[in-house]
């Protein structure tokens, strides 16, 4: 509560964004309103299970995948803590900016930070702005303010050697991204992915079920994570609410997090 308190009176006095001490020496940016980073204030890790499976299964080989990267959570933890070669996608312009602006905070470099969205095929879509971390693909039912940005597929991208690990969360564009990634699913070099499946892919005529489907053809399971245990477990069904974690080769998988880096967050160890 104090920390919540201190950051809403300095935010909204300065009415700038404020520079905060995050974990393992990182730092980022943050203004009131901006849910991704202030849960990261707030809690540590906006998505701990999710992230401390990334920083127990990444090493300094790998390349990691961020897409729909917003400011840069995951990104930042990637590259600084895992030193994984990260590329973010972000195609809204003033939210890869702060994404900029946070990697450059913490001398990590910005040249694999990517202007596109992605999509099922290439060429232009449109986008909203001003949603901060739920910018989305514009609905046939929206009138916002939007952006038309570029759009590639994943597979454009199938060039790009050892990318180890995916991150899509693109509220509810999931499906289509992975409709343009069908090469690159295939390459060997990838062993997981997190997907956020919380249900709005119905409003692109999707489902959650259709991506854990999907994934299936390519060799994935679903999975949850218990950090503490270092343990994958195994699901029934995608989650409904949050995340997902696909996984394939487990053996391989499993050997990765149990012999990852210790991270510690707050004076506990996971």
């Amino acid at each position: 509560m104090l920390t919540f308190l201190r950051f809403q009176f300095i935010g909204r006095v300065n009415k700038s964004r404020v520079e905060v001490e995050w974990i393992h020496g990182l730092r980022f940016y943050v203004a009131p309103g901006e849910t991704g980073m202030t849960i990261n204030l707030y809690c540590a890790m906006s998505e701990p299970n999710e992230m401390l499976f990334m920083l127990h299964f990444l090493n300094e080989s790998d390349v990691f995948f961020d897409i729909g990267a917003n400011a840069g959570s995951y990104s930042l933890l990637a590259a600084g803590i895992s030193k994984s070669n990260v590329y973010s996608f972000e195609p809204v312009l003033q939210t890869r900016q702060k994404l900029v602006e946070n990697l450059t905070l913490n001398r990590l470099p910005t040249k694999f930070v990517q202007s596109c969205a992605l999509g099922a095929l290439q060429g232009k879509v449109q986008l909203t702005k001003s949603l901060d971390a739920i910018n989305h693909v514009v609905r046939a039912s929206e009138d916002l303010v939007v952006d038309s940005v570029e759009l590639k597929t994943l597979d454009s991208y199938a060039i790009v050697e050892g990318v180890s690990l995916v991150k899509i969360d693109v509220e509810g564009y999931e499906m289509e991204i992975l409709r343009g990634a069908t090469s690159f699913l295939e390459k060997p070099a990838l062993k997981a992915l997190i997907v956020e499946t919380n249900g709005e892919t119905k409003h692109y005529g999707s489902s959650d079920s259709e991506i854990e489907i999907f994934l299936a053809h390519f060799g994935f399971s679903a999975y949850d994570y218990d950090p503490t245990a270092r343990k994958l477990v195994l699901l029934k069904a995608a989650n409904t609410i949050g995340n997902t974690i696909f996984v394939r080769d487990l053996d391989d998988v499993i050997t990765r997090i149990s012999s990852g880096p210790r991270v510690s967050i707050h004076k506990t160890s996971f």
